[in-house]
């Protein structure tokens, strides 16, 4: 497997998946909602940012802590879900902005879909490179695969890619 990947045109990315560091993002996770909007959890915590698409930088912050009772939230209507939501907003604090700044800076620089990062600076990256899925695990010192895939509430397997990373078995490349 991985001499097939090193074959594709996309193991320049994968390197630059691997590059990068992650001990400012721990705990914390991101995913791209739209082109200008991010969800994550922080702590346990849900929120949402808007960027200005030009530079980059966070314009709004929405976090809420989730609903006492789910089930009645999800049947409200959107409006009354809204309202909800409203009551429960708290802002960011200056670490929590500096934590999704950086993931949203890497998300951004490596055109990708999601990076989980747990308190530990195990790493779960998603992305798509031309029409195919990639999901990439980084298993820190101390902790095996088969934590890691638990942690991130991953089953599918994965196969070592390089060091301490590995990619989901069932990549394929043209």
């Amino acid at each position: 497997m991985t001499l097939l990947l090193c074959q594709c045109s996309d193991a320049s990315y994968f390197k630059d998946i691997i590059g990068v560091d992650y001990s400012d993002c721990a705990d914390t996770s991101i995913s791209l909602r739209t082109s200008d909007s991010y969800d994550g959890m922080i702590d346990g915590v849900y929120y949402t940012v808007r960027i200005d698409r030009r530079t980059g930088t966070i314009v709004n912050d929405y976090r809420v802590y989730p609903p006492r009772d789910s089930a009645i939230f999800s049947g409200l209507s959107i409006e009354e879900q809204r309202e909800d939501e409203v009551a429960r907003h708290i802002p960011l604090t200056d670490s929590e902005l500096s934590r999704i700044s950086n993931l949203i800076e890497i998300l951004r620089r490596l055109d990708a879909d999601s990076i989980t990062v747990d308190k530990f600076c195990n790493v779960h990256f998603f992305f798509t490179r031309k029409g195919f899925a990639y999901s990439l695990l980084r298993v820190q010192p101390g902790y095996s695969l088969d934590d890691v895939k638990e942690r991130f509430h991953r089953d599918e397997d994965y196969v070592l890619y390089e060091d301490n990373w590995y990619v989901h078995k069932v990549v394929e490349c043209k």
